[in-house]
């Protein structure tokens, strides 16, 4: 009875902010009944955001890394293993394909992949 007296007490207008004020909601009484006072307080809510942007960042820059990690290997150089395994590549594709394979032209090839 008393809450319905006082949502028609101030009308239609105000009436749910009224009804609110009587049932305690969006009032800190609320705030407090449902745990979230201390959280809000210590700032919780602002730091799920920042551990958002905080991963976001980590993503980027391990992707960044990982690309400047590509090319630094690239402006290194290969090992003769791996020299050896592309020129292996090569001539098995070429072959696959009918093209006459000589070890100039694997060269050239390893050596164009391994300076640009």
């Amino acid at each position: 009875m008393a809450v319905s007296m006082s949502v028609a007490r101030v009308g239609w207008g105000r009436g749910l902010s009224a009804w609110s004020r009587v049932a305690g909601v969006g009032s800190v009484g609320y705030v407090s009944r449902c745990g979230l006072s201390g959280e809000i307080a210590s700032g919780g809510l602002g730091r799920s955001w920042e551990d958002k942007e905080h991963a976001q960042e980590a993503v980027y820059f391990q992707k960044e890394e990982r690309e400047l990690l590509k090319k630094m290997a690239k402006k290194m150089g290969a090992t003769p293993e791996q020299k050896a395994a592309d020129a292996k590549q090569i001539k098995e594709i070429c072959e696959k394909h009918g093209v006459p394979v000589s070890s100039a032209f694997v060269d050239d090839l390893i050596h164009f992949k391994y300076a640009h």
